[in-house]
């Protein structure tokens, strides 16, 4: 939304442009996806061909066989952090520290890393010459985006709301 906001004159405090321009956009939309398993699925089953989503999500989708491919845009990808935390007064904060201190141990943090790469070895050894752009050691064209997080995270409801309201509502 931000990205269609800012092609056509606006951006973080200014987003009409950009619901202006996805109203019109929106005859020619399928589906506006609400799960990462609903557009594998779309995607898998050809009932989609294209559609925004996570690199991470496309490439193993990719590692898996499925018949999806990548591509950036070249003015920049938008860089999105991972986070983790519990909830504040959870019954279980124990197991929630447990697991928290898992997964941020350097041994589970470099482990997705390296079953990539097996994985993408594997099929580079099978296809000599067919290893997917996904299997690149740095994911993305161009510039990293850092959209300011912060301010976005203030018009986050209102912009849901919205798009609840006009986009896929109607």
């Amino acid at each position: 939304m931000l990205k269609l906001a800012a092609l056509n004159g606006g951006g973080i405090d200014k987003v009409d442009p950009g619901f202006k321009k996805l109203a019109t956009l929106k005859p020619n939309v399928l589906t506006f996806w609400s799960s990462h398993d609903q557009m594998a699925n779309m995607l898998n089953n050809g009932d989609a061909w294209i559609g925004v989503w996570a690199s991470d999500r496309a490439g193993t989708q990719v590692l898996q066989g499925a018949p999806v491919g990548l591509a950036y845009p070249q003015d920049g990808t938008v860089l999105f952090g991972n986070g983790i935390g519990m909830v504040k007064g959870t019954k279980h904060k124990a197991l929630a520290e447990k697991y928290v201190n898992f997964a941020l141990d350097a041994a589970q943090q470099n482990q997705l890393p390296r079953e990539r790469r097996a994985r993408a070895d594997e099929q580079e050894r099978e296809a000599p010459g067919q290893r997917p752009e996904a299997h690149a050691e740095r994911q993305g064209a161009g510039e990293l985006v850092h959209p300011d997080w912060e301010k976005i995270a203030k018009f986050t409801s209102e912009w849901t709301e919205r798009w609840q309201r006009e986009i896929t509502s109607k």
